[in-house]
C-alpha cells in the first residue's frame, strides 16, 4: 500500500464515498490517504493520521459515536457505500507540520514513483526533457505539483542509477508513508526503546518482497545486535532494502551501501584540519556568524564539514551535522545527540565540562559578566588552534556590545558561547582522540557501524 495521497482534492477525487470526517476537520497534508485503487469488491479503505492530526478528530468522532477515539490505534467506520473506512495513528509528522516537510514528502514521493517504475518496469529517462514528454510526468506533477527542471533532472538520474543496482531485484511493495514504515517504527520502539526511526536507520522509503515474510523474520531478533544481522541478510538478499533519499545536484546520481559490513575500516579514519570559530561583530554590533565550522579529511582525499550551531531560531541545543566534501556536499544526517552524549563520555567529557543544554549557558549580558572569565580563559586556550578574526582581548567586548545590541531572544550569542566550550574540551584531547572523536560523530551524523541498520544512500 502506497499512502501517498495528501490533499482534500486528491482525496476527493480519490472516493466515491463520505468522507466528510476528514475533509471538514484536517488541512492538505495532515492524512495520508491509500492510493490503492478501488474496484467492487474493495470493502476496506485506509487513511493514515499522523501525530497531533488525530486529535482535531476526537471530537467529530465522539458525535458519530464513536467512544474515546483513538485510544487503539484505529477507528472504523461503516460508510454509505459499504466500504469501511479505517482511521489510523502513524508515527509519521505532519506533511503540513513544516513547509520544508512538506516539500521533503512531496520530493520522496516523487522519487518513489520513479524508483518504482524503474524497477519494475525497468523504465528510465535519459534526462529531464525526456521524463516531461513521458505519461510519468504527470503522475509526478500531482504528487509534487511545485515540480521544475532541476528535480526533473534529478529525478531521471535516480531512475538511472537505481534499475543498474537493483536490476535482477524483485519487489512486490514500495512504500514511504504508513504500512511498513510506521509498523518497523513501532517496533523498533517497542523492542528496543528507539522512539524515533532514523536514529537506528535513516530509509526514506522501503523497498520489500514478501512483507509478511520480512516481518516474521525482524521478530525473531532477541536483540539489537542481532536486528540488525537479520536486516542485513534481508538486504543482501533483496527481501528489504531501505533506501535513504538526498538531492541530486549533477546529471548523474551515486549509490552507496552502508553498514552492510558490522563494523568500519581503520582506513577510513579521519583527521582534524581546521576549526572555523569566529567572533567578530558588524557594525551594529552583532555576531558576524552563528555557527562553528569543523573540517576533517581522510588519506583517500574525502573530507567532511561539520556545522555546529542552533537546532532552531531562538533559544535552543546545539546540532552537530556533517556534510560531504567533494561528493555534491550531500548532507550525511545531524549526529543523534543521545549518542553523542555517551560518545563524549567515553572520552572523559561529561556533562560537567559539557552540557548540549542551552539553559545552563549566559542568556543575557548580566548572566555574561558573572562568567566572564570563565569562558575568556576558553577562548585564550584556543585562540592559536582555531581560525578566528579577532585578538584575544576583543573577545569579551564582543559578546557583551552583542548582548546590549542584538535581540537576544533569537539565541544566537547563547549558542555561540555553547559552540565555544564544545571546541575547548574538544582541544582538550590529544590530536589522536580529537581524530577518532570526530571520526566517529562522522559515522554518527551518517548512520554508519553495527549500531545502525543498512540502508542505500542514493546522493
Amino acid at each position: 500500500m502506497a499512502f501517498n495521497i495528501t490533499t482534500k482534492k486528491e482525496l476527493l477525487k480519490h472516493v466515491d464515498f463520505d468522507i466528510s470526517i476528514i475533509t471538514d476537520n484536517l488541512k492538505d497534508g495532515e492524512f495520508f490517504g491509500d492510493e490503492k485503487k478501488l474496484t467492487s469488491r474493495s470493502k476496506l479503505y485506509e487513511v493514515t493520521i499522523p501525530k497531533g492530526a488525530d486529535d482535531k478528530l476526537k471530537a467529530p468522532l465522539r458525535k458519530l459515536g464513536v467512544k474515546s477515539p483513538f485510544s487503539q490505534d484505529k477507528v472504523e467506520l461503516e460508510t454509505n457505500t459499504g466500504i469501511t473506512l479505517r482511521l489510523r495513528k502513524t508515527g509519521k509528522v505532519s506533511v503540513g507540520a513544516t513547509t520544508d516537510a512538506l516539500e521533503t514528502a512531496k520530493q520522496e514521493r516523487a522519487s518513489l514513483l520513479i524508483i518504482e517504475e524503474a524497477i519494475q518496469k525497468g523504465k528510465t529517462y535519459r534526462d529531464n526533457v525526456a521524463l516531461q514528454k513521458s505519461p510519468m510526468f504527470k503522475k509526478l506533477v500531482e504528487v509534487y505539483p511545485e515540480i521544475n527542471d532541476k528535480w526533473c533532472k534529478g529525478f531521471a538520474a535516480q531512475g538511472r542509477k537505481m534499475r543498474i543496482k537493483f536490476s535482477n531485484s524483485k519487489f512486490d511493495t514500495y512504500v514511504r508513508d504508513g504500512g511498513f514504515m510506521d509498523w518497523y517504527s513501532k517496533h523498533i520502539n517497542t523492542r528496543y526503546q528507539i522512539k524515533k526511526k532514523d536514529s537506528l536507520n535513516p530509509a526514506d522509503i522501503w523497498m520489500i518482497n514478501e512483507e509478511k515474510v520480512v516481518k516474521n523474520r525482524i521478530n525473531r531478533a532477541n536483540s539489537l545486535e542481532e536486528h540488525n544481522n537479520i536486516m542485513r541478510r534481508l538486504y543482501k538478499e533483496r527481501k528489504l532494502c531501505g533506501i535513504s533519499l538526498k538531492a541530486i545536484t549533477g546529471r548523474n546520481a551515486r549509490f552507496e551501501e552502508v553498514n552492510l559490513k558490522e563494523s568500519i575500516p581503520d582506513t577510513e579514519s579521519y583527521e582534524l584540519d581546521n576549526i572555523k570559530m569566529k567572533f567578530n561583530i558588524t557594525p551594529e554590533g552583532r555576531l558576524d556568524t552563528t555557527d562553528t565550522l569543523i573540517d576533517i579529511s581522510n588519506a583517500s582525499g574525502m573530507g567532511a564539514k561539520f556545522q555546529i550551531r542552533q537546532n532552531s531560531k531562538g533559544f535552543s541545543n546545539l546540532k552537530f551535522e556533517p556534510t560531504q566534501r567533494g561528493a555534491g556536499a550531500a548532507r550525511l544526517g545531524k549526529v543523534p545527540l543521545s549518542m553523542l552524549k555517551v560518545l563524549l563520555e567515553s572520552y572523559g567529557i561529561t556533562e560537567r565540562d559539557f552540557e548540549n543544554r542551552w539553559q545552563m549557558y549566559p542568556g543575557n549580558g548580566q548572566e555574561f559578566e558573572d562568567e566572564q572569565d570563565d569562558y575568556k580563559m576558553m577562548f585564550d586556550a584556543i585562540h592559536g588552534d582555531v581560525e578566528t578574526n579577532i585578538q584575544k582581548d576583543d573577545f569579551v567586548p564582543n559578546v557583551m556590545r552583542s548582548f546590549e545590541t542584538t535581540d537576544v531572544s533569537n539565541g544566537y550569542i547563547t549558542s555561540k558561547l555553547q559552540q565555544l566550550k564544545f571546541v575547548y574540551h574538544l582541544l582538550t584531547l590529544s590530536t589522536d582522540e580529537q581524530n577518532i572523536l570526530l571520526t566517529e560523530m562522522l559515522y554518527l551524523g551518517a548512520k554508519k557501524g553495527k549500531i545502525f541498520g543498512p540502508h542505500g544512500k542514493l546522493y
